[in-house]
């Protein structure tokens, strides 16, 4: 979603809602959404990946997803990380 939100809007555009509802409203409808099954794998896959609570590396876990998942953040990850740094991620978090 957020490579949606780095295309739709500008940092002045997003400055300009003052009420995250209001931003939510004008997104959300035009935003492209994945299958619920396909999110939900998505989803877990991220906390997982992300989560605060991970106590124990699972390297296989949802390894049929992490590929397509890595195409996803990739443009995320370059615009916050940079070329070399969101690579090297993806590479390291099998996401590649």
């Amino acid at each position: 979603m957020m490579i949606q939100v780095f295309h739709r809007y500008n940092a002045r555009q997003m400055a300009n809602f003052t009420v995250y509802a209001d931003f939510v409203m004008d997104f959300y409808p035009r935003a492209e959404q994945l299958d619920p099954r396909l999110l939900g794998e998505y989803s877990s896959l991220l906390q997982r990946t992300f989560g605060a609570s991970v106590l124990q590396p699972l390297p296989r876990y949802l390894f049929w997803r992490k590929a397509a998942l890595g195409q996803y953040l990739k443009p995320t990850l370059i615009l916050l990380m940079g070329d070399v740094e969101a690579q090297d991620w993806l590479v390291q978090n099998s996401m590649l």
